[in-house]
């Protein structure tokens, strides 16, 4: 298995578990600025799937803000609903917003040319 150099990956406690739990895999550390290189999935596809679940989130939240502000309340005394309950509910959108952006082969082309650029910059 490749990790980056996250603390938590290079942490005693995460090796001690790691052993004890999964003694049969072997890991090695993805040197530092190598992660583009060693991880291409983690560049490309991952990074552009949390990309377009920030992009809905951060849509939820303006719209949320907005619709404050049109029934006239104070922006000083807006505050977002950000119980458990709320964002679970919204999670559902989230993802299937995203899956419906990225389900799409010029966004995945893109996605690995992006990829053999990185690897073509080190």
């Amino acid at each position: 298995m490749q990790l980056d150099v996250w603390s938590v990956h290079c942490s005693v406690a995460f090796q001690t578990w790691l052993g004890t739990n999964h003694n049969w895999i072997t890991y090695l550390y993805v040197p530092v600025n190598c992660t583009g290189i060693a991880q291409p999935c983690d560049v490309g596809i991952q990074h552009t799937l949390k990309l377009a679940i920030k992009q809905a989130q951060h849509a939820d939240v303006v719209d949320e803000t907005l619709a404050h502000l049109q029934a006239g309340r104070d922006p000083e005394n807006i505050r977002l609903n950000v119980s458990i309950g709320t964002l679970w509910d919204r999670s559902v959108g989230w993802l299937v917003q995203t899956y419906n952006k990225i389900n799409n082969p010029s966004v995945m082309k893109k996605v690995h040319a992006d990829s053999s650029d990185a690897k073509q910059r080190y």
